[in-house]
């Protein structure tokens, strides 16, 4: 029976212990919780900046690749004019056709590249996370829409290869 009795009060005084540890530990998360919240408000203002510097860095590279790969579209239709010329009337002028459809295409994807240009610049300082997915959409659209065009070219390409072989 004395066992018992002490072998219970052992477990009473843990119990005891334990729950007023909790509580002193649950005061420390309340504390830790408002130092997190303020370092957190100090890190959103420093990685909003972040965010516009990577934003416009991205645009950059983004840009330039975007540029450089409908000035390669604008070469290869300049050359593909070159062997049209070199094909007989009849398939001249239906390739010629072809190739002016695929400039205007160029065209408008320059005219949009540099629209949402002009529109990037001017929001540059209001970016946050989610006009970076806004941009990074656009960017993701815009690299399908350059890719069909190049590929079309690479299609017509081949056919005027064709052509010119037989």
């Amino acid at each position: 029976m004395r066992t018992n009795i002490i072998v219970i009060s052992g477990f009473g005084i843990v119990l005891v212990a334990l729950l007023t540890r909790c509580k002193s530990l649950n005061n420390g998360v309340e504390s830790r919780k408002d130092t997190i919240e303020k370092v957190d408000t100090w890190k959103e203002k420093d990685s909003l900046s972040k965010i516009r510097k990577n934003a416009e860095i991205d645009w950059e590279k983004f840009k330039k690749e975007a540029e450089t790969a409908i000035e390669k579209g604008n070469i290869q239709i300049e050359e593909l004019r070159k062997e049209v010329s070199k094909v007989d009337n009849k398939e001249h002028q239906k390739l010629a056709e072809e190739l002016d459809c695929l400039e205007e295409r160029k065209n408008g994807l320059k005219e949009r590249l540099a629209l949402k240009n002009r529109e990037f610049q001017a929001t540059v300082s209001q970016i946050d996370e989610s006009g970076r997915i806004v941009a990074w959409e656009f960017e993701k659209g815009f690299v399908r829409d350059v890719n069909e065009f190049l590929a079309v070219l690479n299609n017509l390409i081949n056919r005027i290869k064709e052509k010119r072989d037989n």
